[in-house]
């Protein structure tokens, strides 16, 4: 919000509100800078493997100095200073870059992608957010001031940059949903895709505003149908609480990593069929999610399910799989450390007198 007011004001606003929009950016980079000193300390705290009570703490403070990510984290403050301070056109600039280039250090794609292009793509996603969402409240405060034909000009000329603005968040956005969830179905599947969804459904909300505003509303309220003028102030209020939502809820998905990528195996026989998903998938500790299926009206809960997993040169893995849900079990922590072929072995205890035993092949990569 920052970041977009101060672009807002140097880039489209006339000069009647400069210096409301100055003030504006100066107290929103206040409280950015509060924010920025909370975030720190809480992730120091977590690198040091203390308490969130222990933010500032010097063992908390030496991990955060001390993380890779703080030269980013650097630029982002002395922008948000810089925007506190005011200045000129310049100093604001460089206040503006130095925000944008922090916005670098969020997002749980910078762990997934190459160093640099996981960066990139979050600078480009948060300049985007922030010119469209940055203008909400001064075209607000335009139509407050003066619902008149200079008004409507300065949405018109909004509006022309803006629809850029609002594509390449939407692009950005959609780019960083496919490389972080490894399946479509994990968007409502997985805690960290539900609390996405939520996020694109504030920003669905926003398009449809965007969308109102630009075909139909905007014109006629700041034309010939003065009575539309309250109207407007009102969606343009509700846009604001539907960008706020939005900004809360991407800090939100950072509470916790997306859902890992899995590496499934279906094995079948005449009374059962079955679907292993081992995630991550490849060496290292593994969590294993069974979904059985019955045939010809099988029982689709066994009384017990045993795994069984053994590679060359190493003693067999042997548990006990755990009931979640109807038909499905899991079992965490497999110390799958060997690169290469296992043989899995699913045992179903069906009774007291009866076993049935599936297997399969599973080939991990290191």
């Amino acid at each position: 919000f920052t970041v977009g007011t101060a672009l807002f004001r140097l880039l489209l606003a006339p000069p009647h509100l400069a210096s409301m929009l100055h003030r504006a950016t100066r107290w929103l980079a206040i409280g950015g800078i509060v924010g920025l000193i909370l975030f720190a300390g809480a992730e120091g705290a977590l690198r040091a493997g203390l308490p969130i009570a222990d933010a500032f703490s010097v063992e908390a403070m030496r991990a955060v100095l001390g993380a890779s990510n703080s030269a980013l984290r650097a630029l982002s403050a002395i922008g948000l200073i810089l925007l506190a301070i005011g200045g000129g056109r310049s100093w604001q600039g460089l206040g503006i870059a130095g925000a944008i280039v922090g916005m670098g250090d969020s997002g749980h794609v910078v762990a997934v992608l190459p160093p640099g292009v996981g960066q990139g793509l979050m600078m480009l996603h948060g300049f985007a957010a922030a010119l469209w969402i940055g203008a909400i409240a001064p075209l607000r405060a335009a139509v407050a001031h003066d619902a008149g034909k200079e008004t409507l000009a300065l949405f018109r000329r909004f509006q022309s940059c803006g629809a850029w603005a609002m594509a390449a968040t939407l692009a950005s956005g959609l780019v960083l949903a496919w490389l972080l969830l490894p399946r479509l179905a994990d968007l409502w599947q997985s805690d960290y895709g539900l609390r996405l969804a939520t996020k694109l459904a504030a920003v669905a909300a926003m398009l449809l505003i965007a969308a109102i505003n630009r075909l139909w509303l905007t014109r006629r309220a700041l034309g010939d149908r003065p009575q539309l003028r309250g109207v407007l102030r009102t969606i343009l209020e509700l846009d604001l609480i539907a960008a706020i939502l939005a900004t809360v809820l991407a800090v939100g998905v950072s509470l916790g990593p997306p859902p890992a990528a899995t590496l499934d195996r279906a094995i079948a026989d005449d009374a059962y069929a079955a679907v292993l998903s081992f995630s991550p998938g490849k060496v290292g500790d593994n969590h294993l999610v069974i979904a059985l299926s019955p045939k010809a009206g099988g029982s689709i809960d066994p009384k017990e399910v045993e795994l069984r997993l053994s590679a060359p040169g190493i003693e067999t893995i042997a548990r006990t799989a755990a009931r979640i849900a109807a038909g499905r079990y899991e079992v965490r922590d497999l110390p799958l450390w060997l690169a290469g072929p296992w043989q899995v072995e699913i045992g179903l205890l069906i009774d007291d007198f009866t076993k049935r035993r599936l297997r399969t092949e599973l080939t991990l990569a290191p």
